[in-house]
């Protein structure tokens, strides 16, 4: 197989895992709905979801492809990559931190203070920007690979 083969091979099995991020995303906002107030979430569940979502993202490496020098597009592209990652871990750190916290509220073990709550929301939020920006440059770079 050669580098350009093997590029795209990673950069499928991350939209996978972007794809399996996106499922707990959604069930983590349903869960948050005023209509669910009374419905408990699973926080411990969400969280095990998250952190194999991570676990798989973190196994997803490019340290062993060899891309010629010359090859400027798939360089471009790998780093577009390797930026898309590291991004996507730090948000699902986010969201991982988010639901240890909620957790541990709802199970009184520590109060969450609206002011840290807002100021995790706020984290996120910017990270989610970060990501989103990140994967449209990723985007129009993978779509003219």
């Amino acid at each position: 197989m050669n580098y350009e083969e093997m590029l795209i091979e990673r950069i499928e099995s991350f939209v996978d895992v972007v794809e399996s991020f996106v499922k707990v995303e959604h069930n983590i906002i349903h869960d948050s709905k005023f209509r669910t107030y009374f419905k408990k979430p699973d926080y411990d569940e969400n969280i095990i979801i998250l952190k194999d979502i991570k676990t798989l993202a973190l196994e997803i490496d490019t340290d062993d492809i060899t891309i010629p020098e010359d090859d400027q597009q798939s360089l471009d592209l790998e780093e577009k990559f390797e930026r898309c990652l590291v991004m996507f871990n730090k948000l699902c750190d986010g969201f991982i931190e988010l639901q240890e916290q909620l957790k541990q509220k709802a199970t009184k073990a520590n109060k969450l203070k609206i002011t840290d709550y807002q100021e995790l929301l706020k984290e996120l939020q910017t990270t989610r920007n970060l990501m989103n920006s990140a994967l449209q440059d990723f985007d129009t770079a993978y779509g003219e690979y």
